[in-house]
Protein backbone atom coordinates (compact mmCIF):
# COMPACT_ATOMS: atom_id res chain seq x y z
CA UNK A 1 0.00 0.00 0.00
CA UNK A 2 2.92 2.74 1.05
CA UNK A 3 4.67 1.58 -2.59
CA UNK A 4 1.17 2.30 -3.89
CA UNK A 5 0.78 6.13 -2.67
CA UNK A 6 4.25 6.65 -3.59
CA UNK A 7 3.66 5.91 -7.15
CA UNK A 8 0.60 7.74 -7.43
CA UNK A 9 2.54 10.77 -6.23
CA UNK A 10 4.63 10.05 -8.66
CA UNK A 11 2.21 10.08 -11.69
CA UNK A 12 -0.10 12.78 -10.24
CA UNK A 13 1.56 15.16 -8.15
CA UNK A 14 -0.52 18.46 -9.31
CA UNK A 15 -3.82 16.31 -8.74
CA UNK A 16 -2.26 15.09 -5.17
CA UNK A 17 -1.68 18.80 -4.36
CA UNK A 18 -4.78 20.12 -5.59
CA UNK A 19 -6.77 17.04 -2.86
CA UNK A 20 -4.38 18.02 -0.08
CA UNK A 21 -5.01 21.57 -0.53
CA UNK A 22 -9.08 20.90 -0.84
CA UNK A 23 -8.82 18.83 2.47
CA UNK A 24 -6.65 20.88 3.98
CA UNK A 25 -9.07 24.01 3.59
CA UNK A 26 -12.35 22.09 4.35
CA UNK A 27 -10.02 20.88 7.81
CA UNK A 28 -9.45 24.53 8.31
CA UNK A 29 -13.50 25.45 8.37
CA UNK A 30 -13.57 22.94 11.63
CA UNK A 31 -11.48 25.96 13.12
CA UNK A 32 -14.91 28.18 13.69
CA UNK A 33 -15.68 25.36 15.79
CA UNK A 34 -12.45 25.58 18.12
CA UNK A 35 -12.10 27.70 21.45
CA UNK A 36 -10.55 28.22 24.79
CA UNK A 37 -12.08 26.30 27.87
CA UNK A 38 -11.02 27.72 30.75
CA UNK A 39 -13.98 24.92 33.00
CA UNK A 40 -12.15 22.83 35.49
CA UNK A 41 -14.38 20.10 34.50
CA UNK A 42 -12.98 19.34 30.88
CA UNK A 43 -10.44 17.64 33.15
CA UNK A 44 -13.03 15.01 33.59
CA UNK A 45 -15.01 12.55 31.37
CA UNK A 46 -18.86 13.55 31.06
CA UNK A 47 -19.84 10.41 32.76
CA UNK A 48 -17.06 10.74 35.65
CA UNK A 49 -19.26 9.83 38.69
CA UNK A 50 -17.88 13.21 40.84
CA UNK A 51 -18.68 15.25 37.98
CA UNK A 52 -22.14 14.29 37.22
CA UNK A 53 -22.57 14.48 41.32
CA UNK A 54 -21.21 18.01 40.81
CA UNK A 55 -23.28 19.05 38.15
CA UNK A 56 -26.60 17.70 39.95
CA UNK A 57 -25.61 19.44 42.67
CA UNK A 58 -25.27 22.63 40.86
CA UNK A 59 -28.62 21.65 39.18
CA UNK A 60 -30.51 21.70 42.60
CA UNK A 61 -28.64 24.47 44.52
CA UNK A 62 -26.26 26.82 42.85
CA UNK A 63 -22.57 26.69 40.78
CA UNK A 64 -19.89 27.62 43.20
CA UNK A 65 -17.67 29.76 40.72
CA UNK A 66 -15.87 31.82 43.21
CA UNK A 67 -13.19 33.96 44.24
CA UNK A 68 -11.17 34.70 47.10
CA UNK A 69 -9.16 37.61 48.83
CA UNK A 70 -6.70 37.48 51.68
CA UNK A 71 -5.57 39.86 53.51
CA UNK A 72 -2.84 39.04 56.07
CA UNK A 73 -0.65 41.46 58.34
CA UNK A 74 2.86 40.52 59.25
CA UNK A 75 2.72 41.30 62.88
CA UNK A 76 -0.63 40.97 65.54
CA UNK A 77 -3.91 41.43 63.95
CA UNK A 78 -6.56 42.23 61.19
CA UNK A 79 -8.43 43.68 63.97
CA UNK A 80 -6.91 47.18 63.92
CA UNK A 81 -8.99 50.00 62.60
CA UNK A 82 -6.66 50.18 59.21
CA UNK A 83 -6.70 46.85 58.63
CA UNK A 84 -10.34 46.49 58.65
CA UNK A 85 -11.04 49.69 56.57
CA UNK A 86 -9.18 47.73 53.94
CA UNK A 87 -11.38 44.55 54.73
CA UNK A 88 -14.74 46.88 54.60
CA UNK A 89 -13.51 48.57 51.28
CA UNK A 90 -13.07 45.21 49.65
CA UNK A 91 -16.09 44.05 51.11
CA UNK A 92 -18.13 46.97 50.06
CA UNK A 93 -16.57 46.65 46.42
CA UNK A 94 -16.62 43.59 45.78
CA UNK A 95 -20.20 43.56 45.38
CA UNK A 96 -19.79 45.82 42.48
CA UNK A 97 -18.27 43.22 40.53
CA UNK A 98 -19.48 41.56 37.30
CA UNK A 99 -21.59 38.91 38.34
CA UNK A 100 -21.08 38.62 41.79
CA UNK A 101 -24.27 37.00 43.80
CA UNK A 102 -22.72 37.14 46.50
CA UNK A 103 -20.05 38.47 48.81
CA UNK A 104 -19.42 36.75 52.59
CA UNK A 105 -16.86 39.15 55.31
CA UNK A 106 -16.56 39.22 59.18
CA UNK A 107 -17.00 42.94 57.98
CA UNK A 108 -21.10 41.99 56.76
CA UNK A 109 -21.03 39.39 59.11
CA UNK A 110 -24.70 39.48 61.11
CA UNK A 111 -24.36 39.23 64.67
CA UNK A 112 -27.89 38.83 66.78
CA UNK A 113 -28.37 40.05 70.48
CA UNK A 114 -30.63 39.32 72.35
CA UNK A 115 -32.03 43.17 74.00
CA UNK A 116 -35.04 42.57 76.48
CA UNK A 117 -37.92 41.06 74.49
CA UNK A 118 -36.13 41.77 70.87
CA UNK A 119 -33.67 39.84 68.74
CA UNK A 120 -31.20 42.76 67.34
CA UNK A 121 -29.22 41.70 63.88
CA UNK A 122 -26.49 44.03 62.84
CA UNK A 123 -23.02 44.29 61.31
CA UNK A 124 -20.57 44.26 64.23
CA UNK A 125 -17.77 45.78 61.77
CA UNK A 126 -20.13 47.69 59.47
CA UNK A 127 -17.94 50.59 59.65
CA UNK A 128 -14.74 50.16 60.97
CA UNK A 129 -13.53 53.76 60.55
CA UNK A 130 -16.27 54.99 63.36
CA UNK A 131 -15.61 52.27 65.63
CA UNK A 132 -14.06 52.89 69.07
CA UNK A 133 -10.95 50.60 70.62
CA UNK A 134 -13.53 49.50 72.97
CA UNK A 135 -16.15 48.27 70.08
CA UNK A 136 -13.60 46.72 68.10
CA UNK A 137 -11.96 45.01 70.62
CA UNK A 138 -15.76 43.30 71.53
CA UNK A 139 -16.36 42.56 67.55
CA UNK A 140 -12.49 40.57 67.87
CA UNK A 141 -14.27 38.77 71.01
CA UNK A 142 -17.27 38.17 68.79
CA UNK A 143 -15.37 36.90 65.84
CA UNK A 144 -12.83 34.70 67.63
CA UNK A 145 -15.72 33.10 69.31
CA UNK A 146 -17.92 32.11 65.98
CA UNK A 147 -16.74 28.67 65.02
CA UNK A 148 -18.06 29.35 61.60
CA UNK A 149 -16.08 32.33 61.40
CA UNK A 150 -12.65 30.81 62.40
CA UNK A 151 -11.09 28.70 59.82
CA UNK A 152 -13.18 30.11 57.04
CA UNK A 153 -13.29 33.82 57.55
CA UNK A 154 -10.83 34.80 59.64
CA UNK A 155 -7.64 32.95 60.54
CA UNK A 156 -7.05 31.29 64.19
CA UNK A 157 -4.35 33.51 64.76
CA UNK A 158 -6.25 36.51 63.85
CA UNK A 159 -3.19 37.43 61.39
CA UNK A 160 -5.52 36.92 57.75
CA UNK A 161 -9.16 37.41 56.95
CA UNK A 162 -10.67 36.52 53.67
CA UNK A 163 -13.28 38.55 51.44
CA UNK A 164 -15.19 35.53 49.81
CA UNK A 165 -17.21 36.35 46.28
CA UNK A 166 -19.52 33.99 45.01
CA UNK A 167 -20.52 34.63 40.85
CA UNK A 168 -23.16 33.42 38.58
CA UNK A 169 -21.43 32.96 35.17
CA UNK A 170 -21.60 30.39 32.58
CA UNK A 171 -20.10 26.69 31.90
CA UNK A 172 -16.93 27.89 29.66
CA UNK A 173 -16.69 31.49 31.65
CA UNK A 174 -13.77 32.75 29.61
CA UNK A 175 -14.62 36.75 28.74
CA UNK A 176 -16.54 36.08 32.08
CA UNK A 177 -13.77 35.24 33.99
CA UNK A 178 -11.16 37.91 32.49
CA UNK A 179 -13.31 40.65 32.80
CA UNK A 180 -13.82 39.72 37.18
CA UNK A 181 -10.41 38.73 37.81
CA UNK A 182 -9.70 42.31 35.95
CA UNK A 183 -12.17 44.37 38.05
CA UNK A 184 -10.83 42.14 41.39
CA UNK A 185 -6.98 42.78 40.91
CA UNK A 186 -8.13 46.23 40.25
CA UNK A 187 -9.79 47.09 43.33
CA UNK A 188 -7.46 44.84 45.44
CA UNK A 189 -4.25 47.06 43.71
CA UNK A 190 -6.03 50.04 44.53
CA UNK A 191 -6.58 48.97 48.79
CA UNK A 192 -2.93 47.32 48.74
CA UNK A 193 -1.65 51.40 47.30
CA UNK A 194 -3.72 52.66 50.41
CA UNK A 195 -2.57 49.98 52.82
CA UNK A 196 0.90 48.97 52.04
CA UNK A 197 1.59 47.28 55.02
CA UNK A 198 -0.92 44.62 54.25
CA UNK A 199 -0.55 41.19 52.34
CA UNK A 200 -2.82 40.87 49.51
CA UNK A 201 -3.65 37.99 47.43
CA UNK A 202 -6.28 36.52 44.90
CA UNK A 203 -7.31 33.04 44.17
CA UNK A 204 -10.54 31.03 43.56
CA UNK A 205 -11.67 28.75 41.01
CA UNK A 206 -12.44 31.90 38.49
CA UNK A 207 -8.66 32.67 39.25
CA UNK A 208 -7.45 29.37 38.64
CA UNK A 209 -9.51 29.29 35.19
CA UNK A 210 -8.04 33.05 33.96
CA UNK A 211 -4.40 31.68 35.21
CA UNK A 212 -5.47 28.69 32.98
CA UNK A 213 -5.89 31.39 30.06
CA UNK A 214 -3.28 33.36 30.53
CA UNK A 215 -0.64 30.28 30.70
CA UNK A 216 -2.29 28.99 27.36
CA UNK A 217 -2.42 32.17 25.63
CA UNK A 218 1.31 33.10 26.60
CA UNK A 219 2.68 29.19 25.54
CA UNK A 220 1.14 29.79 21.91
CA UNK A 221 2.69 33.43 21.71
CA UNK A 222 6.14 32.17 22.75
CA UNK A 223 6.69 28.36 23.10
CA UNK A 224 5.17 27.50 19.27
CA UNK A 225 7.25 30.42 17.42
CA UNK A 226 10.80 28.73 19.60
CA UNK A 227 9.59 25.27 18.79
CA UNK A 228 9.51 26.46 14.94
CA UNK A 229 12.97 28.21 15.37
CA UNK A 230 14.10 25.42 16.50
CA UNK A 231 12.96 22.90 14.18
CA UNK A 232 14.50 24.97 11.20
CA UNK A 233 17.92 25.33 12.89
CA UNK A 234 17.68 21.38 13.72
CA UNK A 235 16.62 20.92 9.90
CA UNK A 236 18.52 23.30 8.18
CA UNK A 237 22.07 21.81 10.63
CA UNK A 238 21.23 18.46 9.32
CA UNK A 239 19.75 18.13 5.88
CA UNK A 240 22.04 21.14 5.02
CA UNK A 241 19.44 21.90 2.33
CA UNK A 242 17.23 24.80 2.11
CA UNK A 243 14.66 23.57 -0.27
CA UNK A 244 14.45 19.82 2.00
CA UNK A 245 13.96 22.35 5.37
CA UNK A 246 10.85 24.64 3.27
CA UNK A 247 9.66 21.08 2.32
CA UNK A 248 9.84 19.40 5.89
CA UNK A 249 8.30 22.78 7.50
CA UNK A 250 5.61 22.41 4.80
CA UNK A 251 4.79 18.86 5.41
CA UNK A 252 4.41 19.30 8.92
CA UNK A 253 2.73 22.42 9.16
CA UNK A 254 -0.29 20.84 6.82
CA UNK A 255 -0.50 17.98 8.77
CA UNK A 256 -0.71 19.53 12.16
CA UNK A 257 -3.63 22.14 10.33
CA UNK A 258 -5.48 19.57 8.73
CA UNK A 259 -5.34 17.05 11.92
CA UNK A 260 -6.14 20.06 14.04
CA UNK A 261 -9.58 20.77 11.80
CA UNK A 262 -10.38 17.64 11.68
CA UNK A 263 -10.24 17.44 15.48
CA UNK A 264 -12.47 20.13 15.91
CA UNK A 265 -14.86 19.43 13.45
CA UNK A 266 -15.28 16.15 15.79
CA UNK A 267 -15.63 18.13 18.82
CA UNK A 268 -17.24 21.06 17.10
Amino acid sequence: MPQQWIELVLAKPKQVLLWILIVTVLASIGYKNAGLNTSYKIFFDKDNPLLVAMNEQEATYSKYDNMLIIVGVEEGNVFTRSTLQALHTLTEKSWLAPYSSRVDSIINYNHTVGLEEELVVSQILEDPAQLSDEQIAAAKQIVMSTPELVGNYVASDGRAATVFMTFEISDNPLGESAEISEYVHQIVDEVQRSHPELKIYVTGTIENAQAFADATIQDVMTLIPIGYAIMVIMLITLMRSVWGTVITLTIVTFSTVITMGLKTWVDG
